[in-house]
Protein backbone atom coordinates (compact mmCIF):
# COMPACT_ATOMS: atom_id res chain seq x y z
CA UNK A 1 0.00 0.00 0.00
CA UNK A 2 1.45 3.34 -1.05
CA UNK A 3 0.52 6.96 -0.48
CA UNK A 4 -0.37 8.60 -3.80
CA UNK A 5 -1.63 12.01 -2.68
CA UNK A 6 -2.04 14.06 0.49
CA UNK A 7 -4.71 16.77 0.42
CA UNK A 8 -4.49 20.07 2.30
CA UNK A 9 -7.48 18.91 4.39
CA UNK A 10 -5.30 16.14 5.82
CA UNK A 11 -7.09 13.51 3.76
CA UNK A 12 -4.92 10.92 2.05
CA UNK A 13 -5.29 8.80 -1.06
CA UNK A 14 -3.57 5.42 -0.83
CA UNK A 15 -3.38 2.71 -3.47
CA UNK A 16 -2.89 -1.03 -3.11
CA UNK A 17 -3.95 -4.53 -4.00
CA UNK A 18 -5.96 -7.39 -2.54
CA UNK A 19 -3.27 -8.26 0.01
CA UNK A 20 -3.45 -4.71 1.39
CA UNK A 21 -7.17 -5.02 2.11
CA UNK A 22 -6.41 -7.98 4.37
CA UNK A 23 -3.69 -6.15 6.30
CA UNK A 24 -5.40 -2.78 6.79
CA UNK A 25 -6.34 -3.25 10.42
CA UNK A 26 -2.72 -3.99 11.31
CA UNK A 27 -0.85 -1.47 9.18
CA UNK A 28 -3.03 1.59 8.58
CA UNK A 29 -6.18 1.04 10.59
CA UNK A 30 -6.09 4.50 12.11
CA UNK A 31 -5.65 6.41 8.82
CA UNK A 32 -7.82 4.57 6.34
CA UNK A 33 -11.57 5.04 6.72
CA UNK A 34 -12.76 4.17 3.20
CA UNK A 35 -11.83 1.09 1.18
CA UNK A 36 -12.64 1.24 -2.54
CA UNK A 37 -12.76 -2.16 -4.28
CA UNK A 38 -12.32 -2.00 -8.06
CA UNK A 39 -11.47 -5.64 -8.87
CA UNK A 40 -14.73 -7.14 -10.10
CA UNK A 41 -13.43 -10.57 -9.09
CA UNK A 42 -12.71 -9.38 -5.51
CA UNK A 43 -15.78 -7.88 -3.83
CA UNK A 44 -15.66 -9.36 -0.31
CA UNK A 45 -18.32 -8.69 2.27
CA UNK A 46 -16.34 -6.53 4.69
CA UNK A 47 -18.36 -5.82 7.81
CA UNK A 48 -16.67 -3.29 10.00
CA UNK A 49 -17.74 -0.20 11.87
CA UNK A 50 -14.24 1.16 11.23
CA UNK A 51 -14.41 1.21 7.39
CA UNK A 52 -16.77 2.44 4.73
CA UNK A 53 -16.55 0.06 1.75
CA UNK A 54 -17.21 1.30 -1.79
CA UNK A 55 -17.72 -1.44 -4.38
CA UNK A 56 -17.26 -0.39 -8.00
CA UNK A 57 -15.84 -3.48 -9.70
CA UNK A 58 -14.80 -3.46 -13.34
CA UNK A 59 -12.54 -5.50 -15.63
CA UNK A 60 -8.88 -4.77 -16.34
CA UNK A 61 -8.63 -5.36 -20.06
CA UNK A 62 -6.97 -3.50 -22.90
CA UNK A 63 -9.43 -5.05 -25.38
CA UNK A 64 -12.89 -3.89 -24.35
CA UNK A 65 -15.81 -3.23 -26.64
CA UNK A 66 -16.79 0.42 -26.99
CA UNK A 67 -19.75 -0.19 -24.68
CA UNK A 68 -17.58 -1.86 -22.04
CA UNK A 69 -15.03 0.93 -22.25
CA UNK A 70 -17.75 3.59 -21.87
CA UNK A 71 -19.20 1.77 -18.85
CA UNK A 72 -15.75 1.41 -17.29
CA UNK A 73 -15.05 5.10 -17.80
CA UNK A 74 -18.41 6.07 -16.23
CA UNK A 75 -17.79 3.74 -13.28
CA UNK A 76 -14.27 5.09 -12.70
CA UNK A 77 -15.46 8.70 -13.00
CA UNK A 78 -18.28 8.16 -10.49
CA UNK A 79 -16.02 6.24 -8.11
CA UNK A 80 -13.34 8.93 -8.25
CA UNK A 81 -16.00 11.55 -7.41
CA UNK A 82 -16.71 9.59 -4.23
CA UNK A 83 -13.02 9.15 -3.39
CA UNK A 84 -12.31 12.85 -3.95
CA UNK A 85 -15.19 13.79 -1.67
CA UNK A 86 -13.86 11.56 1.12
CA UNK A 87 -10.27 12.80 0.78
CA UNK A 88 -11.42 16.42 0.60
CA UNK A 89 -13.26 15.92 3.90
CA UNK A 90 -10.03 14.77 5.57
CA UNK A 91 -10.49 11.00 5.39
CA UNK A 92 -7.95 8.38 4.51
CA UNK A 93 -8.98 6.38 1.45
CA UNK A 94 -7.46 3.34 -0.24
CA UNK A 95 -8.08 2.60 -3.89
CA UNK A 96 -7.64 -1.14 -4.51
CA UNK A 97 -7.77 -3.75 -7.25
CA UNK A 98 -6.23 -7.20 -7.62
CA UNK A 99 -2.60 -6.10 -8.05
CA UNK A 100 -3.01 -2.46 -7.07
CA UNK A 101 -1.80 -1.23 -10.45
CA UNK A 102 -4.36 -0.57 -13.19
CA UNK A 103 -7.98 -0.33 -12.03
CA UNK A 104 -7.00 1.32 -8.77
CA UNK A 105 -4.50 3.45 -10.71
CA UNK A 106 -7.20 4.70 -13.07
CA UNK A 107 -9.39 5.75 -10.16
CA UNK A 108 -6.46 7.20 -8.21
CA UNK A 109 -5.30 9.35 -11.13
CA UNK A 110 -8.83 10.66 -11.70
CA UNK A 111 -9.16 11.40 -7.98
CA UNK A 112 -5.87 13.31 -7.93
CA UNK A 113 -7.04 15.44 -10.87
CA UNK A 114 -10.30 16.23 -9.06
CA UNK A 115 -8.46 17.26 -5.91
CA UNK A 116 -5.65 19.32 -7.43
CA UNK A 117 -4.28 21.15 -10.43
CA UNK A 118 -2.64 17.99 -11.76
CA UNK A 119 -3.47 17.13 -15.36
CA UNK A 120 -3.53 13.62 -16.81
CA UNK A 121 0.24 13.36 -17.34
CA UNK A 122 1.24 14.46 -13.85
CA UNK A 123 -1.58 12.50 -12.16
CA UNK A 124 -0.43 9.36 -14.02
CA UNK A 125 3.17 10.12 -13.00
CA UNK A 126 2.14 10.42 -9.32
CA UNK A 127 0.47 7.00 -9.44
CA UNK A 128 3.53 5.45 -11.09
CA UNK A 129 5.88 7.14 -8.63
CA UNK A 130 3.91 5.60 -5.77
CA UNK A 131 3.21 2.14 -7.23
CA UNK A 132 6.07 1.58 -9.69
CA UNK A 133 6.52 1.56 -13.44
CA UNK A 134 3.97 -1.23 -13.98
CA UNK A 135 1.17 0.96 -12.61
CA UNK A 136 -1.24 2.16 -15.27
CA UNK A 137 0.33 -0.17 -17.84
CA UNK A 138 -3.10 -0.67 -19.44
CA UNK A 139 -3.03 1.85 -22.33
CA UNK A 140 -6.83 1.94 -22.49
CA UNK A 141 -6.97 3.22 -18.91
CA UNK A 142 -4.37 5.90 -19.65
CA UNK A 143 -6.49 6.95 -22.64
CA UNK A 144 -9.53 7.12 -20.35
CA UNK A 145 -7.68 9.48 -17.98
CA UNK A 146 -6.87 11.80 -20.89
CA UNK A 147 -10.39 11.52 -22.35
CA UNK A 148 -12.07 12.41 -19.06
CA UNK A 149 -9.68 15.32 -18.57
CA UNK A 150 -10.54 16.58 -22.07
CA UNK A 151 -14.28 16.10 -21.58
CA UNK A 152 -14.23 17.89 -18.25
CA UNK A 153 -11.85 20.61 -19.53
CA UNK A 154 -9.13 19.88 -16.99
CA UNK A 155 -7.60 23.32 -16.80
CA UNK A 156 -10.71 25.49 -16.98
CA UNK A 157 -14.13 23.83 -16.94
CA UNK A 158 -12.79 20.99 -14.78
CA UNK A 159 -11.86 23.49 -12.08
CA UNK A 160 -15.36 25.01 -12.23
CA UNK A 161 -16.92 21.54 -12.06
CA UNK A 162 -14.68 20.64 -9.10
CA UNK A 163 -15.67 23.83 -7.27
CA UNK A 164 -19.36 23.02 -7.79
CA UNK A 165 -18.80 19.50 -6.47
CA UNK A 166 -17.18 20.90 -3.31
CA UNK A 167 -20.22 23.08 -2.62
CA UNK A 168 -22.66 20.15 -2.92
Amino acid sequence: MDLVFRHKSGGELWQGGIHDVHSLAINHGNKIRTIALFAIEFQPDIRSSHYEVLKHGFQDSATMSDGEAQQTMRTADLASDKLASRVRSGRGVISTCAAGLNRSGLCSALTVMKLSDHGPLSATALVRAARGHRALSNPLFVDMIHTLADVKGKHSAWANWRNKAVKQ
